[in-house]
């Protein structure tokens, strides 16, 4: 099991912990932290670097500053990280399962008409999921407040261009794709200054990113008020027809 917590990302098998990394990073996180391989090793993400694991620990790390959310297709990995101070675009990042690079394509953040001019520091993007054709990502909106949001979902090709986005209230955490890759599911957070104030579950088509409809979410009344709900993770249970 890989588990991420406020001093790093480390290995557990339930009795004991392996550290990978203790870097915070200076944002949060976003995206999956780890990817299966195969019945054995696992790619990690972590806020300073790519890892390769297996039952022994570590097998291999390699350097990505600022990589966020990791996936994996026809055999190969998929990351992320801004390559312009301007933040108008960013890296996709592939590489072999052995952590080396096979390729880096810059792609443009979704052009936005800005009307927030006090805006919070834009995060690096998470890929959320990747197939052999895209990859779906995660970004705060050029307009996203102190309340850490909105976000852009945005779907790629593998050549960096922009095919889909759609806009999410508040920012995007934790996310999983269902077992037959059809689907995407998203817990977001949304914040009414420190405290998190709702997190409906999301769910959306990887197919064009069409979002489905998802039910019962978080009652009104209670979004806010004296109970607040925030997703910590979010995970498939079972399999999706």
């Amino acid at each position: 099991m890989v588990a991420e917590g406020t001093d790093g990302v480390a290995l557990t098998d339930g009795t004991g912990v392996v550290p990978l990394s203790t870097a915070r990073g200076d944002q949060l996180r976003a995206g999956p932290i780890a990817v299966p391989l195969d019945a054995d090793t696992a790619a990690v993400v972590s806020p300073d670097r790519l890892h390769l694991v297996g039952p022994q620990g570590e097998l291999n790390a390699v350097t990505c500053k600022g990589c966020m959310g990791i996936a994996a297709a026809a055999g190969e990995l998929v990351t992320a990280h801004n390559n312009d101070a301007n933040n108008d675009t960013f890296d996709i990042v592939v590489l072999d399962h052995q952590l080396s690079e096979v390729s880096a394509v810059a792609a443009p953040r979704l052009k936005e008409e800005t009307v927030v001019a006090d805006r919070s520091p834009l995060h690096d993007p998470a890929v959320l999921a990747a197939s052999t054709e895209t990859v779906t990502v995660s970004y705060l909106s050029v307009n996203s407040n102190e309340d850490g949001g909105p976000s852009v979902l945005a779907q790629y090709s593998r050549s960096g261009e922009l095919l889909a986005s759609v806009m999410i209230d508040g920012t995007v955490r934790r996310s999983a794709v269902s077992p037959n890759g059809r689907f995407l599911a998203i817990g977001p957070s949304l914040y009414g200054g420190a405290c998190p104030v709702n997190s409906d579950p999301l769910l959306f088509e990887l197919d064009g990113l069409r979002p489905r409809e998802l039910g019962p979410g978080v009652p009104t009344g209670l979004a806010g008020g004296a109970l607040a709900f925030e997703a910590t993770d979010v995970a498939w249970d079972g399999s999706v027809a």
